[in-house]
C-alpha cells in the first residue's frame, strides 16, 4: 500500500510537461468512461449468472440497474471534470509570476472559476461517499476485503468501512457554503474517499478504478 501511495505522490506539479500529460490523461479517461460503463454493463448483464436466472429477471430489474449505472457514472464524471478544471486554473496561476501569498494567489479569477459549480461538486461528494451504504458496494467491498484478508468477518469490514464514512462526514461541509475553507474540506474529504477504496484493494493498481487514482492525484494538486 506504502509503495502503490509513493508511486501516485511523485506528480511533480512544478513540471510544465508532467502536468499537462497528466491532465490530458484524465481527458481521455473523461471521453471513455461512458463507453466503458455500456461494455460493463453489456458484461453484466450477460454473466448474470445462469440462463435460468436471467430469464427471472424482468426488463424493469435490468433498466433500474442501467439507470443507477448511469447516474453513479455521471456523478463521477462530474466530479473528474471540476477537479480538474480547477486543478488546470490552479497549475496555471502556480507557475505564472503571481506572488504565492495567499491573499493574491487565490484571485478573483480562480474563485469564479471554482464557485459556481461548487454547490453541485459538494454533493456529488456526498452522493460517492453515500454509496459505500448500497447493498451492492458493500458486497464489492467484502470480496475485495476478504480477498486481501480471508479471515475478516463481514461485521467488521462494515464496521471499519462505517468508520470512515463517518470520518469522511465529518470533514466534508455539508451545506453548499462556497469559501476557500469548505473547498479545501471537500478536496480533503475526497481524497480520503480516494485512499479507502486504495486500502479496501489492497493497493493493487490492476483491481483499482483509474477514477479513484485520478481523483486522488487532483487532490493533492491543492494538498
Amino acid at each position: 500500500m506504502r509503495k502503490f501511495l509513493d508511486k501516485l505522490n511523485v506528480l511533480n506539479t512544478k513540471s510544465d510537461i508532467e502536468m499537462e500529460s497528466f491532465f490530458i490523461k484524465v481527458e481521455v479517461l473523461l471521453k471513455n468512461i461512458k463507453e466503458d460503463m455500456i461494455i460493463a454493463f453489456q458484461d453484466k448483464q450477460n454473466t448474470f449468472t445462469s440462463i435460468a436466472e436471467h430469464q427471472k429477471k424482468d426488463s424493469n430489474y435490468y433498466e433500474s440497474f442501467y439507470i443507477t449505472s448511469k447516474e453513479r457514472l455521471d456523478t463521477l464524471k462530474d466530479i473528474l471534470s471540476y477537479l480538474l478544471l480547477a486543478s488546470k486554473t490552479y497549475f496555471i496561476k502556480l507557475n505564472s509570476q503571481i506572488p504565492k501569498s495567499e491573499t493574491n494567489f487565490f484571485t478573483d479569477d480562480f474563485i469564479q472559476t471554482i464557485e459556481l459549480p461548487y454547490s453541485e461538486f459538494v454533493q456529488n461528494t456526498h452522493f460517492l461517499a453515500d454509496l459505500l451504504l448500497k447493498e451492492d458496494v458493500r458486497t464489492i467491498i467484502n470480496k475485495n476485503y476478504q480477498n486481501t484478508y480471508p479471515n475478516a468477518r463481514t461485521y467488521d469490514i462494515d464496521k471499519y468501512v462505517m468508520q470512515h464514512l463517518k470520518q469522511f462526514k465529518d470533514i466534508v461541509p455539508k451545506k453548499n457554503d462556497f469559501k476557500l475553507d469548505n473547498f479545501i474540506k471537500t478536496i480533503t474529504s475526497l481524497q480520503h474517499l480516494s485512499m479507502l477504496w486504495f486500502k479496501i484493494k489492497d493497493g493493487d493498481v490492476e483491481n483499482i478504478r483509474k477514477s479513484d487514482i485520478y481523483i486522488y492525484q487532483l487532490c493533492r494538486v491543492f494538498l
